[in-house]
């Protein structure tokens, strides 16, 4: 079990079940799974006295692999709709400029 030290501000202070490494997480980060930056290996962040902050098994391993994934997923649509969005605009003021050049060579 991580024991946890809750902060005045929103932090929480914890460590990796697996290597031990301390880590500060945001307080809203709390009951989610993310893999540890130190040894990789999926943990849980709870508050102390919660059992589910030992190893995860092979389900919640997947299940994090998913929720990584989509998350993942939904900041490369996000990158793609900003790069549209800026392909558009450029294409508007190409069609623009054409259009000035046109009216002003009549």
């Amino acid at each position: 079990m991580a024991e946890i030290v809750l902060h005045k501000s929103s932090a929480i202070d914890f460590q990796c079940p697996h290597c031990k490494q301390a880590m500060t997480v945001e307080r809203d980060m709390q009951g989610t799974v993310f893999d540890c930056p130190a040894c990789g290996k999926p943990i849980s962040c709870q508050r102390a006295g919660s059992t589910s902050a030992a190893p995860l098994d092979d389900e919640s391993r997947t299940l994090s692999a998913i929720a990584r994934s989509c998350a993942e997923t939904a900041q490369a649509v996000k990158e793609i709709r900003n790069l549209i969005a800026g392909i558009l605009i450029m294409a508007l003021v190409c069609l623009v400029v054409v259009i000035v050049v046109t009216i002003a060579s009549h």
